[in-house]
């Protein structure tokens, strides 16, 4: 049976890796409900379309904060949080985490995020600003650095065992009988 979690706060916390190993905790934003008809955030809330039934879509317009106003003991369970899921989860290079806070100051995972988005308007974009050590891009370049290094060192331990990728598709050399 789920637990209950009384209405409270919504937040999102982030975590990317560091370029030289180790963790990062990103700014924290808060979504505000007060305005809202349901104290949770729906579709309708990331995402507008117009009436008329067309396809167009953009992002709906959000009340949110980053950085999110956090004392030192709730940011130091979130931090904690975020690190757990990212190394439970076998996360790579960033991990996002939606969040209730009970009235009491306590936090509860409510769901990862495993897609990611460098869209203006996006929660890893949003969360970069939060600091001034990133620039708009710098989380964007650090990540995809990151990436093709990894992407790099991974072909080149395959080309060193013999496999080849043809057309997409890996060629494993068989065992010589």
């Amino acid at each position: 049976c789920e637990q209950f979690i009384p209405l409270g706060r919504e937040l999102r916390v982030g975590v990317v890796e560091k370029e030289e190993g180790g963790l990062e905790f990103l700014p924290i934003v808060e979504y505000f409900l007060h305005k809202k008809e349901h104290p949770i955030r729906t579709s309708k809330d990331k995402i507008s379309s117009s009436d008329d039934g067309a396809e167009n879509m953009d992002f709906a317009p959000v009340d949110r904060q980053c950085p999110a106003v956090v004392d030192d003991e709730l940011h130091n369970k979130l931090r904690d949080l975020a690190m757990r899921s990212h190394e439970a989860l076998s996360c790579r290079h960033y991990s996002l985490y939606d969040v209730r806070v009970d009235p009491e100051g306590n936090p509860f995972f409510i769901e990862a995020s495993p897609y990611c988005s460098f869209s203006p308007k996006s929660a890893l974009v949003t969360m970069s600003r939060g600091d001034v050590k990133y620039g708009d891009t710098d989380l964007f370049f650090r990540l995809a650095r990151k990436a093709i290094k990894e992407h790099e060192e991974l072909r080149a331990a395959r080309e060193n065992q013999g496999d080849k990728q043809v057309m997409g598709m890996r060629i494993i050399p068989s065992a010589k009988v």
